[in-house]
């Protein structure tokens, strides 16, 4: 009956469950603007990175849409380039995105969006 992202204020998430709880849906102000445009545009209305990734995929995520490659992102999280790899095949998987080009353009506009 609702939907409110982890990142909003205690106080808001707190009014989200009791509006909910009157029987009423709730959509933050961010969401139903974040969910109108994608609608206007024909994308895909689910599959939210900040809430369909775990922290450590939304990382790397992050950073892909900064226009870090998979090395750049290995050094910065001290990790090996195999494993940031398996977080890209895990982004795509989640997010329903086919290609690595694709992902890096949905990355760079979530960046865009959310910075």
């Amino acid at each position: 009956m609702g939907f409110v992202s982890k990142r909003e204020a205690i106080l808001k998430i707190v009014a989200a469950i009791r509006q909910v709880l009157r029987d009423e849906v709730y959509l933050s102000p961010q969401m139903t603007t974040r969910l109108l445009q994608r609608a206007s545009i024909g994308e895909p209305l689910d599959h939210d990175p900040a809430e369909t990734l775990s922290n450590r995929e939304l990382q790397v995520f992050e950073m892909i849409g900064r226009g870090l490659n998979t090395a750049q992102i290995a050094e910065k999280m001290q990790v090996s380039p195999k494993t940031i790899e398996s977080h890209r095949k895990g982004i795509k998987t989640k997010l329903d995105v086919q290609t690595s080009a694709q992902l890096s353009r949905r990355a760079f506009q979530w960046v865009q969006e959310n910075s």
